[in-house]
């Protein structure tokens, strides 16, 4: 019945009709481009908003980066005058070396303890040293002192002095022997308990 309807309309209204069919097609062709380009523009200023965003992220941490490798480059010449106070991992023996001849310019009998790493899974900040040394006191604070003054870092924990009974000897001398021996001077034993600082 419809298309018998359609036959009958004039050509005015078949024309009116078919503008509005038209525009209605147009209309709505033209919302799905419109409405997809503008999620499509929406998208991209999400993009860039997101891109911005990186960006100035990414320019402050170079400028951080600038300041903190500007403030290591400032630092730098103080740290490297400190690296020689540390004991180098590849040469231990300079150090042991150097406590033994501090001992002996100074009339010192020493034992040193100190557990260097084996591997470098083992290595520290620092290391625990123990040093035991038999002299007199005089002899000993001297020995004190080139310590304190040998170019190494040196944390001491504890100090102990013991006064030894007797020169060389705990059996009881006759009075013969204390005459002899009342114009030497007595020796001390002096324990110390420290930290080195190992790099």
């Amino acid at each position: 019945m419809n298309l018998i309807n359609l036959n009958k309309l004039n050509a005015k209204k078949k024309i009116i009709l078919s503008l509005i069919i038209f525009f209605v097609f147009a209309f709505l062709v033209s919302s799905f481009v419109v409405l997809s380009s503008i999620n499509e523009i929406k998208n991209i200023k999400n993009d860039i908003i997101e891109k911005k965003i990186e960006i100035i992220n990414y320019i402050k941490q170079e400028e951080n980066s600038s300041s903190i490798i500007k403030k290591i480059n400032d630092v730098k010449p103080g740290v490297e005058k400190y690296q020689e106070y540390y004991i180098n991992k590849k040469d231990e023996l300079a150090f042991i070396t150097a406590f033994e001849k501090i001992a002996s310019s100074h009339d010192i009998l020493q034992k040193i303890n100190i557990q260097f790493p084996e591997t470098q899974q083992e290595v520290k900040e620092s290391i625990s040293l123990e040093l035991n040394a038999l002299g007199t006191y005089k002899n000993l604070l001297e020995y004190l002192s080139a310590i304190e003054s040998s170019g190494y870092f040196i944390s001491i924990k504890e100090v102990g002095l013991t006064k030894q009974n007797s020169i060389g000897s705990a059996v009881l001398k006759t009075n013969q022997d204390q005459d002899q021996n009342q114009g030497e001077e007595r020796k001390i034993t002096l324990k110390i308990k420290a930290e080195v600082y190992y790099k």
